[in-house]
């Protein structure tokens, strides 16, 4: 936040702070307009004309002062709103007056000077995405400043999971969007973070399958088999050929475990073995994380395949202390299959226990509308849950809605079998 203080007192003044000069200038027109009395050295140091010091609470107060907060903190406070005020406006402005080479310019000087502008970013994208305008997406998303490789990790979710939310507004039958799809920068930004298993029946397979019969990538072609094999095992075409997909030591922990998955999904005989040969190839210290475990336990779930949960307990790391939004979600996922296992082992206590600090909220959103029918599974065959909510019908309501065949009544209520 400091230098957005360096950049709104040169804004106020109207010059930037380069020299001993524009020090001494500052520090002149500090005390005759506001009576504030600031040294220029100070000032010299704080703009990084001579080397910097770690600046003084005094120092940023009176800086703050002079651009019309109480204190720092007040400043710190208040800028962040007024700033997504502003640029919220602008934006709107912007695109609405199709003023395109500002709003390019305007991203691509700002998107990672704070992280409020990630919010605008992404409502920018919406606007585009509701008004159809890819020409204008396609270069957003080859704009320099908006390459994967200049976001954090928990920036890139935040994008990829919201704008993924978005591709069922996507016209797929306009050509301009396939290129907006086919982009490089798009598909490793929001296909390959937000996973929409739910709407498979709909959008969300016929973007998968545009992206895969059209990409070379080799990871996105195995994340995209990953996916249709799924879809396969959801559609209950398991007398369907697979998608084979080939593994490779350098991909994304979470796109090994998809590949690692399909055996899963295909009830390999010897399972056990090929995911020790898994474990035993990623492990670090004897451990793997949790990532690493990621479509593995959602597969072993979607197969009922009890004998896979037991293998994941045996490996997981029993903490819970993830700093990481990103990694709690999938311990999160973790617990949950674990609580399917203990049903099926009828260790009514062990889930007494696990339910005291479990929740069923805070799972990966990319999956919520198909972990929701195993919730209601969880919930219409344990005695802790309030009988009057009618879990088969919920699970009845939320299959016609996904409409995927799998999810029939029988499934639910054999699941434990």
């Amino acid at each position: 936040m400091e230098l957005n203080l360096k950049k709104i007192t040169e804004k106020k003044i109207g010059f930037n702070i380069t020299n001993l000069n524009d020090s001494k200038r500052l520090s002149e027109i500090m005390l005759i307009t506001h009576d504030l009395s600031l040294n220029y050295n100070t000032i010299r140091r704080f703009f990084g004309v001579v080397k910097s010091v770690k600046a003084s609470n005094y120092t940023l107060d009176t800086l703050a002062i002079f651009n019309g907060y109480k204190s720092y903190n007040d400043f710190l406070i208040k800028f962040g709103l007024q700033f997504q005020w502003k640029s919220e406006l602008l934006v709107i402005e912007l695109i609405h007056e199709k003023r395109n080479k500002e709003l390019l310019k305007l991203i691509n000087e700002e998107i990672h000077l704070r992280n409020e502008f990630y919010i605008i970013f992404i409502q920018i994208i919406r606007e585009l995405i509701l008004i159809k305008n890819y020409k204008l997406l396609v270069k957003i998303f080859k704009l320099k400043q908006t390459q994967q490789i200049h976001f954090s990790f928990d920036s890139l979710i935040l994008i990829g999971m919201s704008i993924g939310k978005l591709l069922k507004k996507i016209n797929l039958e306009n050509t301009e969007s396939h290129k907006l799809l086919l982009l490089k920068n798009f598909q490793d930004l929001v296909i390959t973070i937000n996973v929409d298993y739910s709407n498979l029946n709909t959008y969300y397979e016929k973007v998968i399958s545009l992206i895969y019969k059209n990409s070379k990538r080799k990871h996105l072609l195995e994340f995209c088999k990953g996916v249709l094999n799924v879809n396969i095992y959801l559609q209950n075409k398991i007398d369907q050929q697979f998608h084979t997909l080939t593994y490779d030591d350098n991909f994304h922990p979470i796109l090994k475990s998809r590949i690692y998955s399909q055996h899963i999904l295909k009830n390999k005989i010897d399972i056990i073995n090929t995911l020790e040969n898994y474990f035993i190839l990623n492990k670090r210290e004897e451990e793997l994380p949790i990532e690493y475990f990621f479509e593995i336990i959602f597969s072993s779930i979607l197969t009922k395949n009890f004998k896979v949960m037991d293998w994941i307990i045996k490996k997981v790391n029993s903490h819970r202390n993830y700093n990481q939004f990103f990694k709690f979600e999938h311990y999160q996922n973790f617990i949950f299959m674990k609580l399917l296992f203990l049903r099926k082992n009828n260790d009514s206590l062990s889930i007494d226990n696990i339910l005291e600090y479990f929740t069923f909220n805070d799972f990966n959103r990319s999956y919520r509308g198909v972990i929701d029918q195993y919730i209601y599974i969880f919930k219409h065959h344990t005695n802790n849950f309030n009988k009057e909510n009618n879990y088969l019908d919920l699970y009845l309501i939320n299959s016609k809605r996904m409409n995927l065949p799998l999810f029939t009544e029988k499934y639910l209520l054999t699941y434990f079998d």
